[in-house]
Parts: C-alpha cells; structure tokens; sequence
C-alpha cells in the first residue's frame, strides 16, 4: 500500500504565497513545491529564499536520495531550487554558492528548462531577465561565476562552470584554457579524474584524438572505479588510430556488468573488430551472445552471417539469410551489403556484381558462389 505523507512549511517574511510543500509517495517519489521560498527571492528578501532552497534541496536529498551531484535527470523542482538558490546567493553577494549551484545546473540542461519553462524564468522578477533566449541566462550565470573565480582563481568547480558555459556558446578554446584550470587545481583523485574526463570531451569537441586520449589515460588510471562508458570512449578511440588490441581490451573492460544497458553495444562492438581481424570464432560467439539479449538486432545478425560466409558455413549462411529476410526485408539487397558478402565468400578485389541483388541473395540462399567482375589490372 503506498502512503502519500505531505509537510508544509511557510517562510516568515513571505505569509502572503502558498506554504512550500514536502510530499511523498514511495522512498522514491518526491514533490516539492517551493510558492513561498519562490516569492521571496523574487521580492530579494535572499536570506529567507536560501533558507527556503536549502531546505527543499537537503529534504530531496534525506527523502528520496535526489540530488543534482548524482543525478543529473533530477526533478525539474529540484534543478528550480537550486536556480533560485543561486540567483538569491549572487544577489546576497555569496558567489561561492551562486557559482557551486550553476555548475550543478550545467549538468542538467539548464539552457533547455530556461527557454522552455516560464516559471524558471520568472524567480528573476526582471524583465530583462523573461527573455526565453539561452544567451540571457548565459550571460547571467557567466557573469556569476566571474565574479566567483575573481574572488578565489584557484577553485576548480568555478573553473568547470565556466569552461562548460564556453562550451555551451561553443567557445572550445576558451574552454580548453578553463578545462586545463579546472585539473590543475582539483584538489583530490576523484575530482582530478573528473577533470581529466571533461577536458577529454573538450579536445574531442576540437578534433584533438590524440591529446584526448592522454586525458582518457590519466582520468582511468586515477579514478577509482571507471564506468564502462569510460573504456567504451578510450576503446573507439584506439579503433580509430588502428590499435584493435588495445581497443579489443577497453571494450572488454566496459563489459564488466552484462546488465549495463549498453553492455550488448560493448559486445557488438568488439565483435566487429574480431571479424575485420580474422578471429572468426571469437566474433561469432560476441554476435551469438548479443543476439540473445536482442533477437532483432539485424546489425549482429548481418555480422554472424558475414562470419558464417568466411567459414563457409553453408546450413547457418542459409539459416541467417532467412532471418535477415524475414526480420527486415530488402536488407540484403543492398549493393554494398551484397559486394561485403560476396568478398566474405572468397573474392577479392571486387567491384561491381555481374548479377542482380535479387540473383545473389538467391544463390547465396542455395549456399552458391556467384560470379563476380573484376577490376581490370
């Protein structure tokens, strides 16, 4: 049975708004609503409105484990807290908490909720401030967090919001500076390889491979317990520059949990690669085992029957061509996918078909080789 638990609590200098509202549901359902507290910071009594923030962000936190740090798909009350927290902190003059809130926004799609939800918008009570363009609150919370590292340089969160605000303007080089901030002043292991993961994503963004896999490099070596995401990034890196043991490795690494949802990505992954290396066995028994968590994924089933093809297994090649057809028909008549099968079976050099698509993927059906034109040499 669930039990629907409700609390109010009114601020004292704002009697005349609805009381803020603490709701639940299950241990993992939260509401809040936050009238009071909201006009407060709208009538600038600050104190009150981060009294009123605080309590409504920490309730989230003790009541249903919600918080902005671990999940940035939070509760859209729960990312208009800490904006109102940090509008009512920078009026205060607290740039510290202003800047600390901003960057947990950055992590939410703030720029989205400001030009899609009024109510956002409206804690400021400005005019200038209504403006549903990005760019206003950009330019606000750019200037917030300015002010911030004007006060203290060397903090590496103030560092990280700026360089994401570059990032959002897109700005990367810009960001990159601030990127390269934010590690040099991390202040433990943790936060250091958080800086390292960023920075990668900054030079990803400015085409630079090589520099972001040494940051890839150095944020795994220090993080304590990588997602497999991480070694998934590193693994398509190393595909990219031709190293394929390297990549092989990561990609085996990222699948350390088979109940990671992109754990059947992983292993499809990392098939491929064995196929295009000749490790045929090895590539069949990644495609069977993605095959098994999805049945229709018709990118596994044409990759074992590009293996079955090399190894000249007649009854699977038959068995795989009549899933394929079944499953997406036409999939196989594609030119291209009809000239891969066609080398699998043993050519080489090969251009165009002498016979049609339809005419392949009926020999191929009976298990027959085709004959093909080559290029003239």
């Amino acid at each position: 049975m669930a039990i629907f638990v409700a609390f109010t609590f009114a601020l004292p200098a704002a009697r005349d708004a609805r009381a803020d509202m603490y709701a639940t549901m299950t241990k993992d359902t939260c509401w809040v609503t936050t009238e009071t507290t909201d006009e407060a910071v709208k009538k600038k009594q600050y104190r009150q409105a981060i009294a009123g923030y605080t309590k409504a962000i920490e309730w989230t936190a003790k009541t249903c484990g919600q918080t902005l740090e671990a999940d940035s798909l939070a509760k859209e009350e729960l990312k208009k807290s800490h904006l109102g927290r940090a509008i009512a902190a920078a009026g205060s003059g607290d740039y510290d908490l202003a800047a600390r809130d901003i960057a947990l926004l950055y992590k939410s799609d703030v720029v989205w909720l400001w030009e899609h939800r009024p109510h956002m918008r409206a804690l400021f009570n400005s005019k200038a401030m209504s403006d549903p363009s990005g760019t206003v609150f950009l330019d606000w919370s750019l200037g917030v967090v300015n002010k911030a590292i004007e006060k203290k340089p060397k903090t590496s969160v103030y560092r990280a919001a700026r360089a994401k605000i570059y990032e959002v303007r897109k700005e990367f080089d810009k960001a990159l500076a601030e990127r390269t901030a934010q590690v040099d002043y991390a202040r433990n292991n943790a936060d250091k390889a958080q800086a390292l993961y960023d920075r990668a994503y900054t030079r990803s963004r400015l085409g630079d491979k090589e520099g972001e896999l040494a940051d890839l490099d150095a944020a795994i070596e220090l993080d304590s317990d990588p997602g497999p995401w991480r070694y998934a990034n590193r693994a398509s890196l190393h595909k990219q520059a031709g190293r394929i043991d390297e990549a092989i490795a990561d990609y085996t690494k990222a699948m350390s949990d088979e109940n990671y949802h992109r754990y059947p990505e992983y292993l499809a992954a990392r098939a491929d690669l064995y196929r295009k290396t000749g490790k045929l066995d090895a590539a069949a028994k990644d495609y069977a085992a993605v095959l098994s968590k999805q049945p229709k994924n018709t990118d596994s089933l044409y990759g074992l029957l590009l293996v079955r093809t090399q190894q000249r297994d007649t009854r699977q090649v038959r068995r795989l061509r009549a899933r394929l057809d079944k499953l997406k028909p036409g999939y196989l008549d594609d030119p291209e996918r009809a000239r891969e099968l066609a080398a699998a079976g043993g050519g080489a050099g090969l251009a165009e078909p002498s016979t049609s698509p339809e005419a392949l993927r009926e020999a191929w059906t009976m298990g027959e080789v085709v004959p093909w034109r080559r290029f003239n040499t």
